[in-house]
């Protein structure tokens, strides 16, 4: 694959070369502001952490219920042999 050819001036004197540069070469490929592409995948993970932490929850609740089921069945079982 060829290097992306990028038609830049060389008249220092207007900036032009400088401000060809901090354009940043991936907005000039994809077309798409970086920052942009960031805040959008900061949101992603920032949706599947919560998500995570939602299903952390329902992992502990689910937790403590079997704890309490198996408690109940051992004290049931004990009555059961009296």
């Amino acid at each position: 694959m060829d290097a992306p050819i990028i038609l830049v001036s060389t008249d220092s004197s207007e900036g032009n070369f400088r401000d060809a540069i901090n354009i940043g070469i991936h907005e000039y490929l994809q077309g798409v502001p970086i920052e942009e592409e960031m805040s959008t995948l900061r949101f992603r993970i920032g949706m599947a952490e919560a998500k995570n932490a939602s299903m952390r929850g329902k992992i502990r609740t689910m937790k403590a219920i079997d704890m309490i089921t198996r408690s109940q069945e051992r004290r049931t079982r004990r009555e059961m042999e009296r």
